[in-house]
């Protein structure tokens, strides 16, 4: 383990080598369903314009104001698809993921340092962790507030926490039920992290054309019952959502290469599909 993470995790806490580190007492974290969607998620991600946008203005943001020593864990990392990106461009990463098959898809993918573990106080020291990224998992969970509480206990002073999370409630489909408690808005979002001690110091909409054809079909489907409540063999990820065909993946990328760089200059959007914020520990 090298030495910039030495002093964040227990170490003796972890078993195991070449930088798949195990919680031996954590147990068996993940269900059927979540075994499966991190498959599903292993075989569309690096060819998905939706993961390679997001990945895209993750970076610009954190390039625009970076942590101490570049130095990131992200916590629910999944199969390191935001990890393993990051690493390309310099940043000393690490990541959580409760689910081994996660765990282990990231190390395929080449993420150096994979923890197979809950991110908590029994497995990281408080007040240590310069930045931590929390890429479309606060929505998984159920008390958000006194998650980003402990999160935020794990910082040390002026850590940053850069988080990417779905908007709207409005958009809420059969996609959701795969494990979303809520779907966001920016201002209440805002709200919410200041209510837990941390300075907002951007927050922007992203995926600005997705609220409308999601909307149309998925949402409203949805919510004419003509796609109810689905069982987990059902919510597997349909891979046609993801992959598109070259010249619709071209246009697509045409579509968000003005947002993209209005991100990029500090600047915001007005909506989209996704949120992007980064806050700070006061």
């Amino acid at each position: 383990m090298e030495a910039w993470l030495e002093h964040m995790v227990y170490a003796d806490k972890f078993r195991g080598r070449d930088g798949l580190y195990i919680d031996a007492a954590a147990g068996e974290a993940e269900t059927v369903f979540a075994r499966d969607a991190h498959a599903d998620l292993f075989r569309v991600e690096d060819g998905s314009f939706w993961f390679r946008h997001r990945n895209r203005v993750i970076r610009a943001c954190i390039d625009r104001c970076p942590p101490e020593n570049g130095a990131i864990i992200e916590v629910g990392g999944g199969n390191g698809c935001v990890t393993a990106y990051l690493e390309k461009y310099g940043y000393k990463m690490a990541m959580f993921e409760p689910g081994l098959t996660g765990a282990v898809n990231a190390k395929k993918r080449g993420v150096g340092h994979v923890f197979r573990a809950y991110f908590n106080r029994e497995t990281v020291r408080e007040n240590s962790v310069p930045a931590i990224g929390l890429f479309d998992v606060l929505e998984h969970i159920e008390d958000d507030r006194a998650f980003l509480l402990e999160i935020r206990s794990l910082l040390r002073d002026g850590g940053l926490i850069y988080l990417t999370v779905p908007a709207f409630q409005a958009l809420w489909s059969q996609a959701d039920e795969a494990g979303h408690f809520r779907r966001y808005r920016r201002k209440p979002l805002l709200a919410l992290l200041q209510s837990c001690g941390c300075a907002v110091r951007y927050a922007s909409y992203f995926f600005w054309f997705l609220p409308l054809p999601v909307f149309l079909l998925r949402s409203l489907p949805y919510r004419l019952g003509k796609r109810g409540a689905a069982s987990p063999r059902q919510n597997r990820l349909n891979k046609k959502e993801f992959i598109m065909p070259g010249w619709t993946d071209k246009m697509i990328d045409l579509l968000l290469a003005p947002e993209l760089q209005r991100i990029e200059n500090g600047k915001t959007m007005p909506g989209g599909g996704s949120i992007f914020i980064t806050a700070q520990k006061k």
